[in-house]
């Protein structure tokens, strides 16, 4: 990798321009995450107020975040190393938290898409449920009605059995080609 000093002023590229170099080959990026992060930083950069002849243009007193500021808003904290900077000192000696891995958070945060994505599954499948409980209920509460209606008609059929010698009750005949060929069998 060639770094790019600018031939002018001599300066080095900022960490988010080498962040670019690093992560990005031609047009195309190495990935998703790097593309995100990186519009994340340059945006952030962008909307920093601009700083001259001392003063800040935008009025407020807000100091300009530097690129390795913004890189690591962003980005999260890193390990004691800074390219192009050099070992920063450890975190014991200054009072510091440990930095968490950024694959972790992007993990964390796939992980918490998988949960809503399972979340919304889950809800779809009650709905279901509950839409088929409904159903089942309606189909038990016409069961009993018609089991109700069949012991009326057997309680019927058994009291004019009793009132009338010789009764036989004889089903009526259906449509249904079994009840046609039962009752020309007999």
């Amino acid at each position: 990798m060639s770094t790019m000093v600018d031939l002018v002023t001599g300066e080095l590229p900022s960490v988010i321009d080498t962040f670019q170099q690093l992560h990005c080959k031609g047009n195309r990026w190495r990935n998703e995450y790097a593309a995100e992060k990186h519009d994340a930083m340059t945006h952030m950069r962008a909307s920093q107020p601009v700083e001259s002849a001392g003063s800040v243009e935008s009025g407020d007193e807000v100091a300009q975040l530097k690129d390795l500021e913004i890189m690591t808003q962003v980005l999260g904290p890193r390990s004691r190393h800074h390219k192009g900077y050099g070992s920063m000192p450890r975190l014991k000696a200054v009072g510091g938290s440990r930095a968490t891995s950024s694959r972790s958070t992007y993990d964390d945060r796939e992980k918490d898409k998988i949960i809503a994505t399972l979340k919304e599954q889950v809800a779809s499948q009650e709905e279901k449920v509950a839409g088929q409980a409904e159903q089942l209920a309606a189909q038990a509460e016409q069961l009993a009605a018609q089991n109700r209606r069949l012991n009326e008609t057997n309680e019927v059929l058994a009291q004019l059995q009793k009132f009338i010698p010789g009764f036989q009750f004889q089903p009526p005949t259906g449509p249904s080609s079994d009840t046609s060929n039962n009752l020309s069998n007999n």
